[in-house]
């Protein structure tokens, strides 16, 4: 996983713009299939469709679009960093 709090300065602005998208294709990627829903959330979980969905397996596609998640948030803001100190 990428981590741009403690390695952002080894990142230049391009890479990181390019980091960023493709943790934005990667969530959308997820999102599609459905595993952007908390399993834990009674009010979202299970999908109408519950057959479709193994409970383990949406969990691990589940955390690891938390951890992309939390991915992009530090690469946003290591990039607007990045840029201030450019300007």
């Amino acid at each position: 996983m990428y981590d741009f709090v403690t390695y952002g300065d080894s990142y230049g602005l391009n890479e990181l713009k390019v980091r960023i998208d493709d943790l934005k294709n990667k969530m959308q990627s997820l999102w599609a299939k459905g595993y952007s829903v908390d399993p834990d959330d009674e009010e979202t979980w299970p999908p109408e469709d519950e057959n479709q969905y193994d409970d383990d397996y949406h969990r691990r596609k589940y955390e690891l679009y938390e951890k992309y998640e939390q991915a992009l948030e530090e690469a946003e803001s290591v990039l607007a960093q990045r840029q201030q100190e450019d300007d």
